[in-house]
C-alpha cells in the first residue's frame, strides 16, 4: 500500500485528534524526551493496518524507528507485541490514539472476515455480510486479510511504555 493513498486520511484524523496542541503530553512530558512503546493486542485476532499505524507515527516524527514483530495478516493471541516504537516521545503519544483505532478497526474487520468465512448455503458467496466501510479507506485496506462489515467495540490494542 502506497503512503500516499492513506497519509491524507491519517492527516485528517490527527489533525481531528490532535486539535491545537496535545495538552496532556506537552504537560507531563518534555520535549525531546526519548520514548520506547509497544503495541500489544489486547485480545485474539488477525492483524490489518500495520502500515497505517506507522504512518501514523511517522507523520508525527519521520525519524521514528518502528519494528514489526509479527506480519500483515497473521492470526496473534492477546498479550503479542506487534510492533515496537521509538522515537520522540511527544510525538509517539500523539499519534498512538489514531493509529490504535486505526489499527483496531482494520484488524477488526480482518478478523471478522477470517471467522465468518465459509460455504453460505444459498448464497453464491462465501461470506453474505454486506459490508460497511470508513469510505475509501477501510475497504480496500482490509482486503488483502480479509473483508467483512464490521464495528469493533473497545480497545483491542494497548500501548505500553
Amino acid at each position: 500500500m502506497h503512503p500516499l493513498w492513506v497519509r491524507p486520511y491519517i492527516e485528517h484524523a490527527l489533525r481531528e485528534d490532535i486539535g491545537t496542541g496535545d495538552v496532556t503530553t506537552e504537560a507531563i512530558l518534555p520535549a525531546g524526551t526519548p520514548l520506547v512503546a509497544r503495541l500489544v493486542a489486547k485480545q485474539a485476532g488477525r492483524i490489518a493496518g500495520l502500515p497505517v499505524a506507522e504512518e501514523a507515527f511517522r507523520l508525527l516524527d519521520p525519524a521514528v524507528r518502528i519494528e514489526r514483530h509479527v506480519d500483515e495478516g497473521s492470526d496473534v493471541t492477546a498479550g503479542t507485541v506487534l510492533a515496537t516504537v521509538c522515537g520522540e516521545g511527544r510525538a509517539i503519544l500523539s499519534a498512538e490514539r489514531v493509529a490504535l483505532n486505526l489499527l483496531q478497526r482494520l484488524s477488526g474487520i480482518a478478523t471478522r472476515r477470517a471467522t465468518s468465512a465459509g460455504p453460505y448455503p444459498g448464497f453464491p458467496c462465501a461470506s453474505p455480510t454486506r459490508a460497511r466501510r470508513c469510505p475509501g479507506f477501510a475497504s480496500w485496506t482490509s482486503t488483502p486479510c480479509g473483508w467483512a462489515g464490521v464495528s469493533t467495540t473497545g480497545s483491542a490494542f494497548t500501548i505500553a511504555s
